[in-house]
């Protein structure tokens, strides 16, 4: 195995490490990083409260979403990446529950699992584009 071919395994096996690092924060340090980037969004006319919530659910979506298209892209099978990811999302959460300040959601897991079937998709129709590009 060339060692381009790794790339894919070393970038999503990477952002496993990411999300690993970013969920063992204390969930004060969390709820300041959370506050930094809701104030990046402070131009969108909602409560503080909310625009903090969906700035934190929008973290988790965009996290899953990435890993998913990294699994995808490693492994060039759809089922292999939504399955690792989702099963990545649900030790995190189990994870979180260790973490001062934090605590693990079910919830949580099928926010991220969304980002998963997200990337899933959005992987697939722009690998199905190449293709087929490429075959013309």
């Amino acid at each position: 195995m060339s060692k381009s071919l790794n790339i894919p395994w070393i970038l999503a096996i990477g952002w496993m490490a990411t999300i690993f690092y970013l969920s063992h924060q204390p969930g004060e340090e969390s709820g300041e990083l959370s506050s930094i980037v809701a104030a990046v969004f402070s131009v969108i006319p909602l409560p503080e409260d909310q625009l903090h919530y969906l700035v934190r659910k929008g973290a988790h979506v965009f996290a899953y979403f990435l890993l998913a298209i990294l699994f995808y892209s490693a492994s060039r099978k759809w089922y292999v990446a939504l399955v690792i990811s989702v099963i990545y999302a649900m030790s995190d959460e189990f994870h979180q529950k260790f973490i001062p300040g934090r605590s693990g959601q079910i919830s949580d897991v099928g926010i991220d699992s969304l980002g998963v079937i997200l990337g899933v998709f959005t992987f697939a129709v722009f690998y199905r584009k190449k293709q087929s590009a490429s075959s013309e």
